[in-house]
């Protein structure tokens, strides 16, 4: 018998074992296309977006920087991985002809940005499925207003990576992030996938330009000054900048995308407004041609008599995309087996996104792809036609990716860059005592068993399970222990009973009120079991600790190093410090890893069994909930839970155990 067959063996079985029904995020996406919204104005594409997140058991914070979204999903010790797509529409009229399209006039998703929140939403249930096989901290960052180039600095300058009060004194963390991903559908293939190191996309300057003239009658120029000539000489003279300034090694765009003076034929107006678009490939590059456009604009105007000097007016700045080479070089072995062979970016270099201002500020290294949303068929015809260039483009009215396998092959990028990059380990064990391999930490046998093997399985877990089962509490039985018989430092593997029920965590918000009562009256009665004070269990995790000093170092020291604010930090140190009255009556032998999803119950909410008993032991109470406190699902339930079922006792400690649960929590293993 082998079980390997029903375990994930890489990256690609996990996205391929948890990819949800794409049927319900189609569905999703063509309601997002048929409601744009354009930037700053993302409201209702927020809230569907918040709405799917905290259902699936996201922590999700909204309003950053506007309409803006990070949810996070916690799965203890490990990276942290940002995946990031934007949000906001086009002010333009659609012309695809499609069922679905846009519904609001002069508004229209036409760069994609509805398929990059689908896409994301969709790896984001993914992942949320698959979190058995991974560890570490997962943010999904939902942008508002890209088109503008001003939404990710807004969400940054808004507190994105920082320490937020909340009501009750509690304190919430949206964690600095070890990578930061995203990626863009366009104009290529749909299922197929390009990415590359260094330059990804351009930075982009836009600039309102207001040139002064004196206006007059058309007739009479010599007592005017004509605002439009002066301009016009502005923008011949720009077109030179490219091939007389710079390198032919370098590149740069200088475009004038709008000019605007008078109102009629026989009239010289007063001004001209130009609107300029500069986009350069290095640092130095840009500071060179933004100082030539300027300098341009000036002479000219100063040349033609200008009535006053010009108005140079910033409206938009896209920072460079320069990829980090070590971080494609992951992802393009981690995309390859699905893709196949990857091309490396090209023609996408001109293009300017605001991506990189969650990353470049703050020193995190960042990858951006490009992921292809036009039809199969109509691509192939194109290619063959040499009309590639005809096919619809980004921002174009017509542009509208084909939802398969556009969303299939999204969703699945964002997947596999998350899992490459989060902690996902692929064990393989022989367990020559029983006589099959397999590649999990617990594996289900037939007859009702479990064979539990991990570094962290010891005696005294066998010990305690044991004690407890003797003394009333439902714990498995067990049939065997012991090591590999030629491997001395093997990890311990135990052969026990499975037990019925299911996870408190799953299914307690689905219970009655009655079997809340239930479960709630037979965990008292566990919890406060009568101490069995002549069996001694050694304890090898925590505690338990002799005084109420030590036992705040246990509690403190590993957490010191995640805070982002040493000030708060201290505060709660001192906070802690002042708790020194520990000394309890009663020592109680109870559930050592006293966390929801170690608790098993029926649907009358009669306990049916306790899992994982390696951190059984003698304890003070307070300790007991101070571990419980260490996983707190989404929601307050499991907290009050504690404290119905006798944290209220303790109910500063337990107070200051949250706070500080809440501000380190991405820096214990859980």
């Amino acid at each position: 018998m082998n079980a390997t067959k029903s375990q994930p063996k890489n990256i690609v079985d996990i996205v391929e074992r948890y990819r949800p029904d794409l049927s319900e995020f189609e569905e999703i996406y063509k309601d997002l296309h048929k409601n744009p919204e354009l930037g700053t104005k993302e409201k209702r594409t927020a809230g569907i977006i918040a709405k799917c997140l905290i259902k699936g058991g996201f922590d999700v914070h909204d309003n950053i920087g506007g309409y803006g979204l990070a949810a996070v999903l916690r799965r203890g010790d490990g990276p942290t991985v940002l995946l990031r797509a934007d949000m906001d529409a086009l002010a333009l009229e659609e012309e695809t002809g499609l069922d679905y399209k846009s519904t609001v006039p002069n508004t229209m998703h036409a760069c994609g940005h509805d398929m990059h929140v689908t896409c994301l939403l969709t790896a984001a249930k993914l992942l949320n499925a698959a979190r058995s096989e991974w560890s570490g901290t997962l943010i999904c960052v939902f942008q508002p207003n890209e088109e503008n180039g001003a939404g990710a600095k807004a969400m940054v300058n808004d507190g994105l990576y920082k320490v937020t009060p909340q009501p009750g004194g509690v304190y919430k963390v949206i964690p600095k992030p070890d990578v930061v991903l995203g990626q863009h559908v366009s104009h290529m293939k749909a299922g197929t996938l390009s990415i590359g190191p260094g330059v990804t996309l351009s930075a982009a300057d836009s600039f309102k330009v207001t040139i002064h003239g004196r206006s007059g009658h058309g007739s009479q120029p010599e007592n005017c000054i004509d605002p439009i000539v002066i301009a016009s000489s502005i923008v011949v003279r720009l077109q030179s900048i490219v091939s007389r300034v710079i390198s032919p090694s370098d590149s740069a765009v200088v475009t004038c995308g709008s000019f605007h003076g008078g109102e009629s034929e026989n009239a010289i107006p007063d001004r001209v407004v130009l609107k300029l678009n500069v986009r350069t490939q290095n640092d130095k590059v840009r500071e060179k041609v933004l100082s030539a456009v300027k300098r341009i604009i000036k002479a000219e105007c100063e040349a033609g008599g200008a009535t006053q000097p010009p108005d140079i007016e910033p409206t938009s700045r896209f920072p460079l995309t320069e990829n980090d080479p070590k971080i494609v070089d992951k992802l393009h072995d981690a995309f390859k087996p699905v893709f196949g062979d990857i091309p490396s970016v090209s023609g996408m270099i001109s293009g300017s996104e605001d991506f990189s201002d969650l990353a470049r500020p703050h020193d995190i290294p960042y990858a951006f792809w490009f992921f292809g949303g036009t039809d199969e068929k109509k691509w192939d015809d194109a290619v063959k036609n040499d009309t590639v260039h005809l096919l619809p483009h980004n921002h174009s009215a017509k542009f509208a990716p084909v939802i398969r396998p556009t969303l299939k092959a999204g969703s699945d990028a964002m997947a596999i860059a998350a899992l490459t990059f989060l902690k996902v380990t692929f064990s393989y064990h022989y367990c020559g005592w029983v006589g099959f391999p397999f590649d999990n930490q617990i594996a289900p046998l037939p007859f009702g068993l479990l064979l539990k093997w991990s570094d962290g399985t010891r005696l005294e877990e066998v010990l305690a399970t044991e004690v407890c089962r003797a003394g009333g509490i439902p714990t498995p039985k067990i049939i065997c222990y012991g090591d590999h018989p030629e491997t001395p430092h093997a990890p311990m593997s135990i052969l026990m009973t499975r037990l019925p029920g299911k996870e408190l965590g799953e299914s307690y918000e689905s219970l009655s009120t009655d079997a809340k009562a239930t479960v709630l009256s037979e965990l008292k009665m566990y919890c406060h079991h009568p101490p069995m004070e002549n069996i001694r269990v050694p304890n090898h995790i925590v505690g338990p600790y002799e005084t109420s000093d030590e036992f705040h170092d246990y509690l403190l020291a590993p957490a010191r190093n995640s805070f982002s604010s040493e000030e708060k930090f201290e505060e709660l140190l001192q906070r802690a410090r002042k708790l020194r009255t520990l000394e309890r009556p009663g020592v109680k032998f109870t559930h050592g890893d006293l966390k929801h999803h170690n608790i098993l119950v029926d649907e009358e909410g009669h306990v049916t069994g306790f899992l994982d008993w390696e951190a059984a032991g003698w304890y003070p109470d307070f300790w007991e909930y101070t571990t419980a406190m260490r996983y707190l699902p989404p929601g307050d339930w499991w907290y009050e839970f504690l404290l119905e079922l006798g944290a209220d006792k303790y109910r500063e400690e337990s107070d200051c155990e949250r706070a500080l649960t809440n501000l380190t929590v991405d820096s214990w293993g859980f």
